[in-house]
């Protein structure tokens, strides 16, 4: 996908320890607002998002894409 790409390129080998998570919201254009949220456990150090509007004629699109490391020489088994 052009996300894992874009993430290969910009950190290199380590792209396979990361978690995509990707929250699209598409909303029709109208006077109210519109408040979206999110919540998880976060590494300053490791972890990013990007967020992305596009404009429509008659709706908008929100993508908030997140970044989570995940380093799996952590996780006991």
């Amino acid at each position: 996908s052009k996300v894992k790409h874009y993430l290969s390129s910009t950190i290199g080998g380590s792209a396979q320890r990361y978690k995509i998570v990707v929250h699209l919201t598409v909303f029709q254009k109208i006077p109210a607002g519109l408040h979206v949220a999110s919540r998880c456990l976060w590494d300053t150090r490791t972890d990013n998002s990007v967020t992305i509007k596009m404009q429509g004629v008659d709706c908008d699109i929100l993508v908030v894409v997140f970044l989570c490391h995940t380093d799996v020489r952590a996780i006991k088994t």
